[in-house]
């Protein structure tokens, strides 16, 4: 491992990569873990990528449970919702689903 320099109250954070392509992956307790892949570092100025993380509260009203389990499978399936289901940055798919309702039943204990 090599060390990240962050700002927490913020969540900032740097790190310095020799050129290449990573998969960069943020975690924070309480939250989704989230995934940007193919960030290419080139020589010369900084790479900036944010990421919003997501605790799985999709439609925002305090609580992770079925109703933002509906709107992840919603958002699956294609049916228009105003909500950023894609909760890991994977782009929408079954691992959204699972991770929502993974969240709900660790609240749910």
């Amino acid at each position: 491992a090599q060390r990240v320099y962050a700002d927490p109250g913020v969540g900032d954070f740097h790190r310095i990569l020799l050129p290449g392509s990573y998969t960069l992956r943020i975690e924070a307790p309480g939250y989704i873990p989230y995934a940007i892949k193919n960030v290419a570092v080139v020589d010369g100025p900084a790479v900036r990528r944010d990421a919003a993380l997501s605790s799985g509260d999709i439609n925002a009203d305090g609580i992770v449970d079925a109703r933002d389990v509906q709107l992840v499978v919603n958002a699956v399936l294609g049916i228009a919702d105003p909500f950023d289901a894609d909760v890991n940055g994977g782009g929408l798919s079954a691992t959204d689903i699972q991770a929502v309702v993974l969240r709900a039943l660790f609240r749910a204990r």
